[in-house]
């Protein structure tokens, strides 16, 4: 892969607080579809922690940073931060990269 072509994976964990949680977790149920058709998304799924059960996790992979950063720039996406400012607890971003097998 060329330069700023390889796959990017991400893990966003976002908290919301008890009141909020059915809220947050219908606006990020609205996320999927959108999103899994946009050119670049091979994976986007959202999981919920067994420990506890208002943080989620959307685990993600990209073709490339910039067809993220593309999706990062969508109707669906700042609609979804219109919606959820005031209401999330917590969100961290989580860059990975993959590691081949030997």
């Amino acid at each position: 892969m060329g330069v700023g072509a390889e796959k990017l994976i991400l893990i966003a964990s976002i908290v919301a607080e008890d009141e909020n949680r059915d809220f947050i977790l219908r606006a990020l149920r609205a996320l999927l579809s959108p999103t899994r058709n946009e050119a670049g998304c091979e994976r986007y799924d959202l999981v919920v922690s067994d420990e506890d059960p208002n943080r989620f996790l959307m685990i993600e992979t990209w073709a490339s940073r910039g067809a993220w950063l593309a999706h990062m720039e969508t109707e669906h996406i700042a609609d979804f931060r219109e919606k959820t400012r005031d209401r999330i607890a917590s969100f961290e971003l989580e860059h990975l990269k993959s590691i081949p097998a030997a």
